[in-house]
């Protein structure tokens, strides 16, 4: 009697503890998800608020081309007086630069509204993976206290079981102790 009950405490006991280890390693899990979530909602927050337009690979190209259109209107410039040309072909050529770069600006701001877009897209995808992650966390953490509640009882019940089991042997041994004295028993 005394070591099934002593092997099913036991069993009790490992489940508990079982259960305890389980649950720290699922907050473990949870602080991963949390600190990995942290990271991206302030890369997100970084990258879809910066101006586009103000990136470094951008400014490189409209320094460029800005540099480019203004050679360009140097040497119409100089050819000009050299062969003696009108005002008006140069203000045609500045016209025409200026619309060059006016439409390369609004080129790389469309680049940018599909950038933000693509990052926002990334952002969905994580908040999806990151609810994924939690949710299986939260599953994982009631399966382990369903198990851990199932193991005790089961060994609950087997306690009692175990116990009653050893109270009728101890009647059944020890009858002549509970026999009543009169009619009711044998004398």
């Amino acid at each position: 009697m005394i070591g099934t009950i002593i092997g099913l405490a036991t069993s009790a006991a490992g489940s508990i503890w079982g259960a305890v280890s389980s649950a720290r390693k699922s907050r473990e899990a949870q602080a991963v998800l949390d600190r990995q979530h942290t990271a991206n909602q302030d890369w997100y927050n970084r990258e879809y608020n910066t101006d586009y337009t103000q990136r470094a690979d951008v400014q490189r190209i409209i320094t460029k081309q800005r540099d480019l259109l203004s050679e360009a209107y140097k040497r119409a410039r100089a050819t000009n007086v050299v062969a003696g040309g009108s005002d008006n072909s140069l203000a045609m050529l500045q016209n025409s630069a200026n619309q060059s770069l006016a439409d390369t600006i609004s080129s790389v701001a469309s680049s940018g509204q599909t950038y933000k877009d693509n990052i926002a897209s990334q952002r969905l995808a994580e908040s999806n993976q990151y609810a994924q992650g939690v949710a299986n966390v939260l599953n994982g953490q009631a399966q382990q206290v369903a198990q851990a509640a199932g193991q005790v009882t089961k060994a609950g019940a087997g306690m009692m079981s175990a116990d009653n089991k050893t109270w009728k042997d101890e009647q059944e041994n020890w009858g002549w102790l509970f026999k009543r004295k009169g009619g009711a028993s044998e004398a």
